[in-house]
């Protein structure tokens, strides 16, 4: 802790009206070997964490080459040519290539609110664990405390898509503040359509799962668990009064720890070409249960419209 507050006792400021995108991340060379025999005599696992701020407001770089109005960020050096701020830059590399190299287990964590590029996490070998804490806020952390430590048995699903290449995906690069030529005003043209989010990985990589994998790391509604389970679902039952259809999913807990989990109800309308447009896969429903212990099931049930 003296070691970073020494390096940099403040953050830059990300704000509405100016951000400085600089990420203090110090260099490899500056933790020095005595600093790195303590930790390692501490503990044989290592926890990195990754943050990226940025939101409404605060649009983040897609291009670290070109900053906008108001923006700024220093260590240009950083990065390579055309990154995005939601990719590794070589300090936070090296970072984690030292710490792989040092320690057995590593964990990441993820305490960005934006869906960044995560492939990297396949490449080191002692990265055991990642954990994406979103914006954790004021008590955030002391959740994540008791997660890592297993008092908590985390039952979150991701609410976006994580894609190894953001630049493939349409909306991204439709994204923008683009300046009209006559006027002080920008626009965005929304050329996707509704194929934002989930709905363009599942219908662009649609029958093509080899495809799919190669583009998406993580999906929607993605998410692990300290135990695990099986979801088995009953015949659909449709109501001749109401038209409403009916069904209930079973879960069991298959593992040894008790633990919650999501059941994600998705449907595939009708399309014929030419018509209006619909996606291959839409989510209808979810519901979470209770926490279940070893062995324990519970039954939800799921409702809705047919015209739904």
């Amino acid at each position: 802790m003296n070691f970073y507050t020494k390096y940099q006792k403040n953050r830059p400021v990300v704000g509405m009206w100016g951000a400085d995108w600089t990420l203090p991340e110090p260099k490899t060379k500056q933790y020095s070997a005595s600093l790195l025999g303590h930790a390692k005599k501490f503990s044989d696992t290592a926890l990195v964490v990754i943050a990226r701020p940025g939101g409404e407001g605060a649009d983040v770089p897609k291009n670290m080459s070109k900053m906008g109005m108001g923006q700024t960020y220093k260590n240009k050096g950083d990065w390579d040519k055309d990154q995005s701020y939601l990719e590794l830059n070589k300090r936070e590399k090296a970072m984690v290539s030292l710490v792989n190299k040092n320690f057995k287990n590593v964990v990441v964590l993820i305490n960005a609110a934006n869906t960044m590029e995560l492939g990297w996490l396949k490449d080191y070998s002692h990265i055991k664990a990642a954990v994406w804490m979103g914006g954790p806020g004021m008590k955030g952390f002391s959740s994540l405390g008791k997660i890592l430590k297993g008092e908590i048995n985390p039952s979150g699903r991701t609410a976006d898509t994580y894609a190894y290449d953001l630049k493939k995906n349409p909306s991204y690069n439709n994204f923008g503040s683009f300046m009209y030529s006559n006027a002080k005003a920008a626009y965005v043209h929304y050329a996707e359509n509704i194929y934002v989010g989930y709905k363009w990985y599942e219908t662009r990589y649609l029958n093509n799962e080899k495809a799919y994998k190669k583009a998406v790391q993580y999906a929607f509604g993605y998410g692990l668990s300290y135990t695990g389970f099986s979801q088995k679902m009953s015949a659909l039952r449709t109501d001749s009064t109401t038209g409403k259809i009916s069904f209930d999913v079973t879960v069991k807990n298959t593992g040894k720890q008790a633990g919650k989990d999501v059941v994600q109800i998705y449907y595939t309308a009708p399309y014929y070409n030419g018509g209006i447009e619909k996606a291959a896969t839409n989510l209808l429903d979810f519901a979470k249960t209770k926490s279940l212990k070893p062995g324990e099931s519970q039954k939800l049930h799921f409702t809705f419209n047919r015209e739904a």
